[in-house]
């Protein structure tokens, strides 16, 4: 039943390539802001249903679009006193490991600027709501026909703001613009702005995102395709290709990861333990083959592991009770939030993880961590590369911890470097010794 209604339900394949083309081929701009690139991160669902909203909903989404229109407006601002040669752009949901590093960025020679967006109540000009309602209905009429069941009322909304974003003064003009999600909503909005006044404009990864191909083609190709800041920071050099791929246009330069994963030391009342670490939404029912493992040897894990449950931020309490808390129920096992500590990793030297398609692999390796990737069977363009074979869904994962117990520190230690240098430019245990805004400073120069 879950693999029913998840696996064979995800938005991706033909499906996804479907409604790319009829985004390309209905646009709408503002003056000379491109609103389908704004939207597009709303418009891809999850899955092939998810847009199914309540009448109650629908009703609360209209009366706050209604209030926008007429008594709201969104401006830049900003949210520290750093100089003003480099901006970095802070939005309202960022996670709190990218909230850490924005914040560390405070303490660089080139003390940037931290801007982000706040709404205002405003009597505006007639002219401005008619404006408004225009745009409102435009973006309905246009998500609609690209995607009928879109969450249409919510992306009128996100349209709105970013014009407010569009028209909203520069404060004083930057030598450029560092954004760590440019492929989505307002930060694509305020970067495409940025282009426009011949700013330079800066990405960085925020994660080794994957690069999903034919029957798996879906939403996480945005960050390369819907990138629209004019230089890319690398870390390391295992994406290069995947963003070529999409953009011959860009500048490339090589950095390293700044968002770095911190440890956090556990005593294990056990002999062992396992740390599972979910992926998203779209991998519910990964999520739960991977816990599933533990059914093949159920007494020997539950006699000599304690379980950890690491949930992806995208994946709440509520979700995790609803889906996969009756199949662990005979096990020692304990639940880690991610939402607001998501870079922070239990580690202990008994202690071992599992991660499916997920940035965290990495995490963990860099913390010393002894680690096995649960394969998920999907379609990459470039595999990503691991210290030890994958598991599968037929996988004895008894076996498996037993093999990886095996390796020697040094040589998991030393395969863990190699990896970690192509895909995140430094070392396990390593760390940067500049600043990114510095580097920045170093390229406009």
């Amino acid at each position: 039943m879950i693999k029913s209604i998840f696996q064979n339900n995800v938005f991706e394949g033909k499906n996804f390539r479907k409604l790319l083309k009829l985004n390309k081929k209905s646009i709408l701009y503002y003056k000379e802001l491109n609103l389908n690139k704004i939207w597009l991160s709303d418009l891809i669902p999850n899955y092939t249903n998810e847009y199914k909203i309540s009448y109650f909903k629908k009703i609360n989404q209209l009366l706050k679009l209604v209030t926008k229109i007429f008594f709201y407006e969104y401006n830049l601002i900003k949210k520290n006193n750093g100089k003003d040669k480099i901006w970095i752009l802070l939005s309202n949901s960022v996670r709190k490991s990218h909230l850490d590093f924005i914040k560390s960025e405070e303490k660089s020679i080139e003390n940037p600027s931290i801007v982000s967006w706040e709404r205002k109540f405003k009597i505006k000009k007639v002219s401005k709501i008619i404006n408004q309602i225009k745009y409102s209905y435009l973006s309905i009429k246009y998500s609609k026909k690209i995607f009928k069941n879109s969450n249409y009322l919510k992306i009128a909304y996100n349209t709105l703001v970013s014009i407010d974003l569009f028209e909203s003064k520069i404060l004083n003009k930057p030598s450029a613009i560092l954004s760590l999600k440019d492929f989505q909503r307002y930060e694509n909005a305020i970067i495409q702005k940025s282009n426009l006044l011949k700013i330079p404009t800066f990405v960085t990864q925020h994660t080794v995102h994957p690069n999903y191909i034919g029957k798996n083609e879906r939403g996480g190709n945005l960050v390369f395709f819907n990138s629209e800041a004019k230089n890319i920071l690398l870390w390391g050099n295992f994406l290069k290709q995947s963003y070529k791929q999409y953009h011959n246009d860009k500048k490339f330069y090589f950095s390293k990861n700044f968002i770095l994963p911190y440890g956090k030391k556990i005593i294990l009342r056990k002999k062992k333990g396992i740390l599972f670490f979910f992926g998203s939404k779209r991998h519910i029912y990964e999520n739960l083959s991977m816990i599933k493992l533990l059914f093949k040897n159920k007494t020997y894990f539950k006699e000599n592991f304690e379980i950890f449950i690491k949930l992806h931020p995208a994946i709440s309490s509520t979700l995790f009770n609803k889906y996969f808390k009756k199949y662990l129920a005979e096990y020692d096992y304990k639940i880690l939030l991610s939402k607001n500590v998501s870079n922070k990793i239990l580690v202990n030297s008994n202690l071992f993880a599992v991660t499916g398609l997920s940035g965290s692999y990495y995490d963990c390796i860099y913390l010393g961590l002894k680690t096995l990737f649960f394969d998920y069977g999907i379609e990459l363009s470039n595999k990503l590369p691991r210290v030890t074979n994958n598991l599968k869904l037929n996988s004895n994962l008894k076996t498996k911890l037993f093999e990886l117990e095996k390796i020697p520190n040094k040589q998991w230690k030393k395969k863990s470097d190699n990896i970690l240098k192509k895909v995140w430019g430094i070392g396990v245990n390593e760390k940067s010794r500049i600043r990114l805004t510095d580097e920045i400073s170093k390229i406009i120069s």
